[in-house]
């Protein structure tokens, strides 16, 4: 049973949402603003590949310049409403002016049999830095210090190589949040992905998955699945206590 950061996330927000999707593997309607998100990141990426391999055929040399050059003559392939953030993910690369050393790159750790996507490795003024593109609303750098650090794990058992740095970037806000990475927070990352697994494996034997209800609830993917649910339960309930009710009575007769 292989986690991710998102499957972690998932579990310890709602132990129920969970079991729909990574146990039942029930479809979930997603979102309006996961689908733009996984367009954003597909275009970061493929504009990329895009940008050498037009370099290659024109016989340029592939420098920072040059590829910001290409990224900047795709634009208008860029559909309108992500037009913004691509020219602010150009922006980023006129900031960083580095070629990133990977991208999109599967990470895998088979002792912790845990996953990951890494957006973005770049070798810059001699810092190593590890990057995670967001396309929605910026938020503090510590909310994303479990992700950091569980990306920065799978990188140094993949690579034998210790970033120095790890990094946020907000695409819809152009904001750049970077900080040396921590030990204690990759430690900490991985103990929480350890306990954690050992509360699914639990919740598996047992077979019984709690649902937690908080105003979150709204944006879950099995929102109309779990008030089907609630509502089925409250019925039950009802008939429960009704049929308590009509017993009181008969017996009051007697």
């Amino acid at each position: 049973m292989s986690l991710s950061v998102s499957s972690v996330t998932a579990y310890n927000n709602c132990p129920y949402s969970y079991y729909l999707d990574k146990i039942k593997k029930l479809p979930g309607k997603k979102g309006e603003a996961l689908i733009k998100g996984s367009e954003i990141h597909e275009i970061f990426d493929k504009s990329y590949i895009i940008a050498k391999q037009n370099l290659k055929k024109k016989e340029i040399e592939e420098t920072p310049e040059n590829v910001i050059k290409e990224l900047k003559e795709l634009e208008p392939t860029v559909k309108l409403d992500h037009k913004e953030q691509y020219q602010n993910f150009i922006n980023l690369n006129e900031k960083i002016m580095s070629i990133p050393l990977y991208q999109e790159q599967k990470l895998y750790d088979k002792e912790l049999d845990f996953v990951g996507v890494l957006d973005r490795v770049d070798f810059q003024k001699g810092k190593l830095i590890i990057m995670d593109y967001k396309t929605g609303k910026s938020k503090p750098i510590e909310e994303h210090r479990f992700q950091l650090a569980m990306y920065a794990y799978l990188f140094i058992q993949l690579h034998n190589q210790e970033p120095t740095h790890w990094a946020i970037y907000f695409s819809k806000t152009n904001e750049l949040l970077i900080e040396p990475i921590s030990k204690p927070a990759i430690i900490n990352a991985v103990e929480h992905v350890k306990q954690t697994r050992k509360r699914i494996e639990e919740d598996i034997k047992r077979d019984c998955f709690n649902r937690n209800r908080n105003w979150m609830c709204k944006w879950c993917q099995y929102y109309e699945i779990c008030e089907q649910g609630n509502i089925y339960i409250k019925k039950k309930i009802y008939k429960s206590k009704k049929h308590l009710l009509i017993n009181k009575k008969s017996k009051k007769e007697f």
